[in-house]
């Protein structure tokens, strides 16, 4: 009886010791980014910054992760030299003092100042984060958006500018980091001259060295998803720095528009900041907003999932591909569209190199992570690239008529980046809220279901590319049309005689 006793006590204590775990993991699960959100009605909903998932982060873990510097929590670690710990000090110095770089006057007080405001702001940061990060205390958390944040606003920021130097004509990105991105994007640095002194080979060497780390920092920076920091913990430190009297949106937007246009990613006019970006891979988002409309097919609801043909099969239909100039036309990549009644697909130019594609990847985790934020036009672009270039010829194709260029080694590895560029990534098709490329899908499956267009399309490939063959056929065609106009004038004359 006592023996029964003991082992009904023991199953309270575990039952008890069980419903406390649940209790406390149900607290965790309250306090995840939705339940934060919630508590910020009043203030903007932010963009979260997600982990990308192991599906479609396995297919090149290298696209995702920083090598230079880590920004935010995901890839943090206090000794790992991708921290700069030292370095972001020394902007944080910049950052305090105004941008002044003489000034040489901060207290402990001063930094205290700025690090009390951001840890009364944890649980907003906190909630713009899909992974968590427990470990981290609010202190912790709080010097470390002050890092980053200081390190973005003194590197991006124009800290220590005149208004009236901050113009829409002002070059938002120094000469040589702009070289810096057209030489990644190429996969090329500066060669040094072997009949050139020293002096100038050193200096050639050291300005490639800065390239390089231009061209690093930038693109861990900027282009990649889990490396990100709320955009309101930057115009916080901005605004405590700067008194409030100008917004370092606009000021770091300006780097966004000149860090676009060389590579022609995007050459419209510059986005509303309202409501602001959540982050600078978002604000670049931003900047990639199709014009393309999105019509109303009239089909009267869902039909069958259709996916794009490659770009031969719709060269037997007859459909003409056409590289758009972005440079002499704005827009951006996205703006494919329909032209010619049908019978011709403009496609922006593209330069298929590895910043470009690790871009289009990392949009596409945004978009994954906020669908119902900023949409997912970049990801149905993307499932169109990797439907119609899937193949070594259709990367051929779009290359000789000018819609492609690549420095990689064959086309067929080109195929390739494309092929998988939306693996593992969740996207409905048929939505016309989410592909906006719909309609213009379905229209080109309509050309090419016609069997008029398509055999038309073949005598035009097989048997009228040769000039004198085409001469010929229109010979023998006039030829034909003759003898049949004299059969039936003999035939007259023939029954007037008799008449």
């Amino acid at each position: 009886m006592e023996q029964d006793q003991a082992v009904n006590h023991s199953a309270v204590l575990e039952m008890s010791s069980l419903a406390q775990q649940y209790y406390e993991r149900l607290r965790v699960i309250n306090a995840s980014p939705a339940a934060h959100r919630q508590t910020h009605a009043g203030e903007p909903s932010c963009v979260l910054i997600g982990r990308v998932v192991d599906m479609t982060r396995s297919q090149d873990e290298q696209e995702y992760d920083p090598h230079y510097v880590s920004i935010g929590p995901y890839h943090y670690r206090k000794d790992s030299p991708l921290a700069r710990e030292d370095d972001k000090l020394q902007h944080v110095e910049y950052v305090l003092a105004g941008g002044d770089a003489t000034a040489n006057t901060l207290r402990p007080d001063d930094y205290q100042r700025y690090l009390t405001a951001l840890e009364q702001m944890d649980s907003r940061v906190r909630s713009c984060y899909t992974g968590r990060f427990p470990d981290m205390t609010v202190e912790e958390l709080a010097g470390m958006m002050l890092l980053d944040g200081c390190y973005i606003l003194a590197r991006f920021g124009h800290l220590g500018e005149s208004t009236a130097s901050s113009t829409e004509d002002t070059p938002a990105i120094s000469a040589s980091a702009e070289e810096a991105v057209v030489a990644a994007s190429n996969g090329a640095l500066p060669v040094e001259n072997e009949s050139a002194s020293t002096s100038v080979a050193s200096e050639s060497r050291r300005r490639g060295d800065k390239q390089l780390v231009d061209v690093a920092m930038v693109r861990d920076v900027w282009y990649l998803e889990e490396n990100q920091i709320p955009f309101f913990v930057v115009e916080e430190i901005h605004r405590l720095s700067t008194g409030g009297t100008t917004s370092g949106a606009e000021r770091i937007a300006r780097y966004a528009r000149e860090l676009l246009r060389p590579q022609l990613y995007s050459t419209a006019p510059p986005p509303q900041l309202e409501p602001p970006p959540g982050n600078l891979l978002h604000l670049l988002h931003m900047h990639m907003t199709s014009t393309t409309p999105r019509r109303d097919d009239g089909d009267g609801g869902r039909v069958a999932r259709q996916r794009w043909r490659t770009v031969t099969e719709y060269s037997t239909a007859g459909v003409a591909f056409r590289p758009r100039d972005l440079a002499a036309n704005p827009g951006c990549l996205l703006d494919v569209k329909l032209t010619n009644g049908g019978g011709t697909l403009e496609v922006p130019r593209l330069n298929a190199d590895g910043e470009t594609l690790r871009l289009l990847r990392n949009l596409t985790a945004l978009e994954q992570h906020n669908a119902h934020a900023v949409g997912s036009r970049v990801t149905a672009y993307c499932m169109f690239l990797s439907q119609v270039a899937c193949t070594a010829g259709d990367v051929t194709l779009l290359s000789k008529v000018g819609i492609l260029s690549h420095l990689m080694g064959n086309d067929k590895e080109v195929a390739g980046y494309f092929a998988d560029l939306c693996k593992g990534i969740v996207f409905d098709v048929d939505d016309p809220e989410c592909n906006y490329l719909r309609s213009t899908c379905r229209a080109l499956e309509q050309r090419y279901q016609s069997r008029p267009r398509r055999w038309m399309a073949w005598l035009k490939q097989k048997h009228f590319r040769n000039p004198w063959v085409t001469v010929a056929v229109v010979a023998a065609s006039l030829t034909l049309v003759c003898g049949l106009v004299q059969a039936v004038f003999a035939i007259l004359s023939y029954k007037n005689a008799k008449n």
